[in-house]
């Protein structure tokens, strides 16, 4: 009883040897740098919010990336938009998707590879509106990031404004002393 104990120590010991020589080995510094704007940067509510994010390879080697092959720009990057008390802005049910945090998952129909040497870029434009549900006025932070092998690039921090929506109602038009009328 005693020997077999040993012997499977003995195994455990040499399989979790392996398992950390073949662990790759993590990143203390991302190889590229990401670079966000927005249109516009003051908005109404319900209005398109667009956030156009730029991923350059400020390494001197070669960076390999998987990307939608869908255009879809919030499956690229991790995007983080938060009101001025700090707190997440609501998201929409696609948004829960693309987070994970809905049983209906996205799913992606492929990827692909993407090869940027040197001081090249890669560029997506992010849909906020889709992902976000912007419906309470005020100042919005918006700041997009991405992995690379242990390490996180994180954006530049993007300020926009909603402002309300204004109901205009027309001027009476009918005449002076026109009062509880309505129209049919």
């Amino acid at each position: 009883m005693t020997r077999r104990l040993s012997v499977l120590a003995l195994i455990l010991a040499f399989t979790g040897s392996l398992k950390a020589q073949s662990a790759p080995s993590k990143r203390a510094n991302p190889r590229f740098s990401i670079t966000i704007s927005v249109q516009p940067t003051s908005l109404k509510v319900g209005s398109p919010l667009t956030c156009y994010a730029t991923l350059t390879n400020t390494s001197n080697e070669m960076v390999y990336l998987f990307a939608s092959v869908q255009w879809m720009g919030e499956l690229d990057f991790k995007i983080d938009v938060r009101d001025e008390q700090g707190k997440r802005a609501p998201l929409t049910e696609y948004g829960r998707q693309v987070k994970g945090e809905s049983p209906i998952p996205i799913v992606q129909n492929a990827t692909a590879d993407v090869i940027l040497h040197p001081g090249e870029s890669f560029k997506r434009e992010i849909d906020l509106s889709k992902v976000y549900n912007l419906a309470q006025p005020g100042k919005y932070n918006i700041q997009t990031e991405r992995g690379d092998e242990g390490a996180v690039a994180k954006s530049n921090i993007v300020t926009v404004t909603v402002a309300p929506k204004v109901m205009i109602t027309p001027p009476n038009t009918w005449g002076v002393g026109v009062t509880g009328a309505s129209l049919l």
